[in-house]
């Protein structure tokens, strides 16, 4: 889900047209798989994850930095499941999945040692999270993915920038 829709659900903007169309069923139905929700804490720039996990019936935080026992982190959770809530009963009432009852789950994740890298936590716990098993970052390998992920981007099939010569390497 987009960052800004996610911001709107934080700001309690659920009737934007962007929250409005994110949650709507015939568009992206939203109950055939796992909601995954990237946002930014508007305090400290601070990204994590908010999971729908349908199969386990709840709600999953993913975050390398604190715990819902941060009263700031723990408003804007309910913030934005709330607008989640609102929305689902919504677009997708008439599904098998009632998520009311679903509860906040604080995911054990390894926390990171500075204040830079929660992004390459969240983007890992993104591509790995699969309701049971959490990823593993080693903070020393931070450097290597950092220049993996570089490569990757400037060499996908889909960048059509210069960047060789953006880069003054021709």
């Amino acid at each position: 889900m987009p960052l800004y829709v996610t911001t709107l659900l934080q700001n309690n903007q659920t009737g934007m047209a962007a929250v409005t169309h994110a949650f709507q069923k015939d568009t992206n139905n939203l109950h055939h798989r796992q909601l995954k929700l990237v946002q930014d804490d508007a305090h400290s720039g601070h990204y994590f994850m908010i999971v729908l996990n349908l199969r386990n019936k709840r709600f999953e935080l993913i975050n390398s930095l604190r715990t819902l026992g941060d009263p700031k982190l723990a408003e804007c959770c309910n913030k934005v499941l709330s607008g989640i809530k609102f929305l689902w009963n919504i677009n997708n009432g008439d599904s098998d999945y009632a998520i009311d009852d679903y509860e906040l789950v604080d995911i054990a994740v390894p926390k990171q040692t500075n204040i830079h890298d929660c992004g390459f936590h969240m983007l890992l716990h993104a591509q790995y999270w699969d309701g049971r098993y959490v990823y593993t970052l080693n903070e020393k390998d931070v450097s290597n993915i950092r220049k993996i992920w570089t490569y990757n981007w400037l060499n996908y099939e889909e960048n059509d920038a210069e960047w060789q010569s953006i880069l003054n390497l021709t």
